[in-house]
This record gives structure tokens, sequence and C-alpha cells, in this order.
């Protein structure tokens, strides 16, 4: 007699038990997270790439207003300069991420001046929209310069800035759901997130008997301007629109406090979405793989459509 006979269950049934599971486990970890939103960072000193726009800039102004000495780095100088005079003890640096040579001189150049880091959260990214077929090369050499291998280097470059005392730090990587899952028009993106997604956990690893925390966050839907900025093609061009996904998505005020309630609670790994119905289906399809299969192929359509009539 089987599993399923013995206790008169289905695979209904079963999915119907792991969805409640789910449900209950994602709404104590949400419990845990109110507790411990608005940690004390008096005196902290925070560094945020990518900090002028979206994420990035949230997550300057916010710990700024919990206290931290905040610290983001961009390309645009001038943008650079107009956000870091409106949030309260913010300095600017200005730092291409394209470059991973350029980012290891950097943190050479700027070791000093830089001082100890409490934290560093490495958000700068750059995301696409296209097809795999339509997907050249170039775009994807570029997904990969910003989105790991000069976030290696910047690791590798600022270790000696991280705190090691009894306090200790953090480093934390901002992945994307679809580096967990995959997600269609995103496949360079959703490989390239994925790497990232294992390197920190190796990292943790590595770095734990030094007192620093390695974490990633996993973004899904953000109310932010990723799809305007997301490349196509060639990676020459953007796609320039923001699609129904991204406006119909979790507020980025909200998306950063649960980036920082994690760090204070100093999570591996977090899935941050609107509501729980994500969640719970990517914890169903850890289990069930062809069950992400074939939503992944459900959402295509809709991500092709939502595309379409992008504004």
């Amino acid at each position: 007699m089987d599993f399923f006979n013995l206790f008169c269950l289905s695979w209904l049934d079963l999915l119907f038990f792991l969805a409640i599971g789910g449900v209950i486990y994602m709404k104590k970890r949400s419990n845990k997270a109110k507790r411990a939103k608005n940690g004390d960072f008096k005196g902290k000193k925070i560094l945020i790439t990518g900090g002028t726009s979206g994420i990035g800039k949230a997550l300057a102004e916010k710990f700024s207003k919990l206290g931290a000495n905040v610290i983001i780095t961009g390309r645009d100088d001038k943008k650079l300069q107009e956000v870091s005079k409106t949030i309260d003890k913010c300095e600017g640096y200005v730092l291409d991420m394209e470059n991973p040579e350029e980012v290891e001189k950097w943190c050479e150049n700027n070791t000093k001046n830089l001082g100890t880091l409490d934290a560093v959260i490495h958000n700068a990214g750059l995301s696409m929209r296209d097809l795999f077929m339509n997907t050249e090369i170039k775009l994807g050499q570029r997904l990969l310069n910003v989105d790991f291998l000069s976030i290696f280097a910047m690791i590798q470059g600022l270790m000696g800035n991280m705190r090691t005392d009894e306090q200790g730090s953090v480093i934390c990587g901002i992945g994307s759901l679809a580096g967990v899952s995959g997600a269609g028009v995103r496949s360079m993106y959703s490989a390239i997130k994925g790497a990232n997604d294992a390197f920190f956990k190796c990292l943790a690893c590595e770095i734990r008997d030094k007192n620093i925390h390695s974490m990633i966050v996993h973004p899904g839907y953000i109310q932010t301007n990723v799809s305007q900025n997301a490349l196509v093609g060639d990676g020459q061009k953007s796609f320039g629109k923001t699609d129904s996904n991204i406006k119909n998505g979790l507020p980025v005020e909200d998306c950063v406090n649960q980036i920082i309630d994690s760090i204070v609670l100093r999570k591996t790994e977090v899935w941050v979405c609107k509501g729980f119905g994500m969640k719970i289906l990517m914890f169903i399809s850890k289990i069930f793989p062809s069950f992400l299969d074939y939503g992944l192929y459900k959402n295509l359509n809709q991500q092709l459509s939502a595309l379409k009539k992008a504004s």
C-alpha cells in the first residue's frame, strides 16, 4: 500500500496542505519581521551602490532617518550630487559598475576614505525585457559586468573595510525572484541573478568566521523604474516603458522596510513581493519542478501581454 492510499490522499490534497503550511510559515516570518522594523542604526556606516533611484535611493533615505551615515554610488555625477543633498548625512561617489576593473581601482583608491563599514548593500543593477532569440551576447556581457562581476570585485576590494568586532557587519546582495525561478523575457538576467544567489550563499560560509554576515534579498515586482531602464536586443537600447506587473507591484517603501528588517535579523535569503501568493507558488515549485515549468509558461504569455500594453 502506497503513501497516498494509506492516508486516503491525492496530489491535490497534498498541494492544499502544502499551501496552508506555506501561508502559516510566511505569516510567522512576516510577524517576526514586523518586530524588527526600524532598527537602531545610529552612527552606523552603510554603503549602497546604485543609490540615486529606485530601491537604492529609498534605502539611503530610510537608513538616514534611522540615524545611519550613508554612502551612495552612482554613475551620473549630477544626479548623485542632487540626491546626496536631499538626504541627511549622505555622501556620494561616482562609480560605473559596468567596468569590473574600474571597480577594483575605485576600491583601492577609496579604502581609507570609506573607513569601517557596518553594511554594504549591492543594489546597482541592470535588467532586460526581450525574448531569448532576440538577445545578443553584447547585452549579456553588460548584465554580467554590472550584476555579478563588479559585485564580486567590490566585495573583494572592500573586505578589509568590513567591521569584524562583536557587532559584526553585513554584505547584502539585491537579487531577484527571477534568479530563483527563472522568468520569461529575462533569460540572461535570470541566469546572472541565479549566479548571484549561489555566490552570496558560498560567500556566507567563507566569511562567517570573520563575523561578517552574507545575505541575499530577492525582490519580485516592485514599483520602480526597472522596466523603463531594462535593456533589449543588443543592449544598446532600453525598453523605456513601465509594464503593468511593475505598476501593480509592491511599493518601494514596503520593499525597503523588509530589506532593513532582514539585515537586522541577519537572515540569509529573503523573498520580497506583494502578498503571499507568489511566495506560496515559489515554495510549492521547489517541491514540484514540473509545476514551476507550467507556471513559467503561463507567466510568459502574461509577460508578453504586459509588455505590449506597457506605457
